[in-house]
């Protein structure tokens, strides 16, 4: 395949399926075996600046309340700094488990069986929000190291990092917006320590990088619509209905694999 097509194909998967809940790193690990993608690590990092540009874009409201109040006024018993306080907590699962098997979730990248269990998963998580009880638009400590447990098992393919976050927030009784927001804002420290990893990890490989960033700006566009897409379905309370996808595409990969 032309590489400015694959980059293309690939931003228009990245930009659909990071924001929906139908896991991004599942998706493209398909891609990577069955249509034989070698993209270099810059690709991954371009993908993962381009996730964070769409974070910022699409809570920029938010994102600069949250710098004035705390890191300018330094105002610190705000609603602003707790929320600050429950992204920092939020991420310590994602980093204890990144740390502690790294290696082995890698691996799993290569298994078209474990993908298959994964998206499984991640269809019947989203699909039990169909009966929860929505009751707090706040949430605790408590809350959000269980959503940071749900965001520390998104590092398997095949299981979304917003279904998970989302539903687990969905789960706990937490109001859909409330959940969508704190889903996103916590991701922003574990985007850019990957996109710092990969950057670690570059070499002086020959890469292409008109078609590279042409793809991760392909990826911006279609994650901003993704992400007012998936809001509507939230505000709508339909999140539940991502998960046939995620149970007709795992059913069908184990079909294929076994």
């Amino acid at each position: 395949m032309d590489k400015l097509l694959e980059a293309i194909l690939l931003g228009v998967v990245q930009g659909v399926t990071e924001w929906l809940p139908i896991s991004s790193s599942g998706h493209l690990a398909l891609l990577q075996q069955y249509f034989k993608m070698e993209n270099p690590v810059f690709f991954d990092v371009m993908l993962h600046v381009g996730t964070l540009i769409v974070i910022l874009l699409f809570f920029r409201e938010d994102i600069s309340r949250i710098l004035k109040v705390v890191f300018v006024k330094r105002e610190f018993k705000t609603e602003e700094a707790k929320i600050v306080e429950l992204i920092i907590i939020g991420n310590i699962p994602l980093a204890i488990l990144g740390f502690t098997f790294g290696e082995s979730i890698e691996k799993l990248f290569e298994s078209p069986i474990a993908i298959a269990t994964a998206f499984i998963f991640t269809g019947t998580i989203i699909y039990l929000t169909k009966f929860s009880s929505i009751k707090k638009n706040t949430i605790s400590f408590f809350d959000s190291i269980l959503i940071g447990i749900a965001q520390a098992f998104a590092l398997i393919p095949g299981i979304s990092r917003s279904g998970a976050t989302i539903a687990t927030a969905l789960l706990l009784g937490i109001k859909h917006e409330k959940a969508m927001k704190y889903s996103f804002l916590l991701s922003i420290p574990a985007v850019l320590a990957a996109a710092i990893g990969k950057t670690l990890s570059l070499n002086y490989q020959e890469i292409n990088i008109y078609s590279i960033l042409i793809g991760m700006m392909v990826s911006i566009v279609v994650g901003l619509f993704s992400l007012k897409f998936l809001k509507i379905t939230l505000n709508k309370k339909l999140f539940y209905a991502f998960a046939p996808y995620c149970w007709i595409l795992g059913i069908s990969l184990f079909y294929l694999n076994l």
